[in-house]
């Protein structure tokens, strides 16, 4: 009985942490890119901390970072598998049960990053972006949505990670 409630309040606790980041991701990630839009012009940039934090204005018709720039038509379908897919694999994998806080957080990540971009691309074919850090090469100019869903990814292969190293310790007593 304890068991079964202690799950019930996890599983609770996972539920209601991954829809308010979710929520919280998606109306942060709408906010700044019509801020950003509002404030620069496309293709101009403002130095927010010189030579580390740049804002630039562009539009983006691919993915995370540039990635397939133009597949558009690929990248809606793709948006909604992910955007559908991830939180039940977190679910149904019970990634949130060992850490069901890390575990919602991971998947309020993910889905609100997935939806804030699915429905700009819907909208317009593209997305904003506009969060530039010149320091490090390997980022393109990006948006809330694509730190979100990145941040979320890499909690997401952590839980995965100590789950399953902690599922194959062996036990002491």
């Amino acid at each position: 009985m304890i068991a079964q409630a202690t799950t019930r309040r996890d599983a609770t606790r996972f539920v209601v942490l991954a829809a308010a980041i979710a929520l919280a991701v998606f109306a942060a990630d709408g906010l700044t890119k019509t801020m950003a839009a509002s404030a620069l012009a496309l293709g101009d940039t403002y130095d927010v901390v010189p030579g580390w934090l740049v804002f630039t204005h562009v539009r983006n018709t691919g993915a995370a970072y540039g990635l397939l720039a133009g597949y558009g038509w690929l990248l809606l379908p793709v948006s909604v598998a992910v955007a559908i897919f991830v939180p039940i694999v977190v679910w149904r994998a019970g990634l949130w049960q060992a850490q069901p806080v890390v575990g919602g957080l991971a998947a309020g990540l993910i889905f609100g990053g997935a939806l804030g971009n699915l429905v700009e691309r819907a909208q317009s074919g593209s997305v904003t972006d506009f969060i530039q850090v010149p320091h490090i090469a390997l980022f393109q100019v990006f948006n809330v949505s694509d730190a979100a869903i990145c941040v979320g990814a890499a909690l997401l292969l952590l839980l995965s990670t100590t789950r399953s190293s902690s599922a194959t310790a062996p036990e002491s007593g």
